[in-house]
């Protein structure tokens, strides 16, 4: 049974909601070393058809439902847009947390290096759980570990006209739309912030908002994407690691129906210089560190083999 909007929303309020991108219990190891095939690029097997090839074998062997979007961010060119779930609007859950981010520090609401305490729990209007006691984090330290409790904090501070602005500066307008609908409800303007509730984008939507966030001049950046480059060091997205070029990116896992999650992850490589992006999202029994980042890490993987060889 899908689980409704009502329903996700009372899951948020009790605790009892598999959202959020708990950490791996060991660290994989890096995409170039675990998938030997994806990073043996050939020049004559490079491209787009490579990319798709490895994309699709990925999908099957995780059940076949999901998406996976390329995007050359110094053309802004699409490498790859395939999938079964393209054009289907889903919650992105935490993927979206970066722009909650950038919504507070915009709006003055949150300093750069700020600590806020997360016991597992946040109270305002309504009370909201975290999947762990985090403890006190910083902005790199939230991103890094995707502590819910954080950015309820964050989003709250900000407000609804800041979040609905910043989302609608990326193009995520069903998002800043669904964040004004949210009204005086504040457990329901929070948690849509965070990607659940009332929240859904569609894969080629939320890569080209992480596009514009790495090409804009936006010196906001700059305080963001550490945390971003940590949760591939050492958080929850640590399966999209790749040997020998630093990789940044943010995971997402919100419910799907029965005992499925809508996995995400959005990332980009190399992290100092971004010069491609790779978005996966998958439906499947798993969260978006298990299920995405991998099949990010090969694509990721695939790419570097590529343009190592055409130097």
């Amino acid at each position: 049974m899908r689980v409704t909007k009502t329903v996700l929303l009372s899951l948020l309020l009790c605790g009892c909601h598999r959202g959020g991108d708990p950490q791996p219990a060991t660290a994989p190891q890096p995409a170039s070393t675990r998938t030997p095939d994806a990073a043996d690029s050939t020049p004559s097997s490079c491209g787009p058809q490579r990319y798709a090839d490895v994309a699709s074998q990925a999908l099957a062997r995780v059940g076949g439902t999901g998406a996976v979007v390329m995007l050359d961010l110094e053309t802004g060119d699409t490498l790859l847009e395939t999938g079964t779930q393209l054009t289907t609007p889903t919650p992105p859950a935490s993927s979206v947390k970066p722009f909650v981010a950038l919504a507070a520090l915009r709006a003055g609401a949150l300093a750069q290096d700020e600590p806020l305490a997360c016991d597992g729990t946040w109270s305002r209007d309504a009370k909201l759980t975290c999947f762990d006691e985090h403890g006190a984090q910083t902005l790199t330290d939230a991103l890094a570990s995707s502590c819910n409790a954080f950015f309820y904090e964050v989003a709250a501070r900000a407000g609804a006209p800041a979040l609905a602005a910043e989302f609608t500066r990326v193009g995520l307008t069903e998002l800043a739309s669904a964040i004004t609908s949210a009204g005086d409800d504040q457990a329901r303007l929070v948690a849509t912030a965070i990607g659940h509730h009332d929240a859904r984008a569609r894969p080629p939507e939320l890569a080209r908002a992480y596009a514009t966030m790495l090409t804009d001049d936006d010196p906001l950046r700059a305080v963001v994407t550490p945390g971003l480059e940590a949760a591939v060091a050492r958080g929850t997205a640590q399966a999209a690691a790749v040997d020998g070029m630093k990789v940044a990116g943010k995971t997402g896992t919100a419910e799907a129906e029965g005992d499925e999650m809508y996995a995400w992850f959005v990332g980009y490589a190399p992290a100092e210089e971004p010069r491609v992006l790779v978005l996966v999202h998958v439906v499947g029994d798993g969260a978006g560190g298990q299920l995405a980042a991998p099949i990010a890490g090969e694509l990721l993987a695939t790419w570097r083999g590529c343009e190592t060889r055409d130097v």
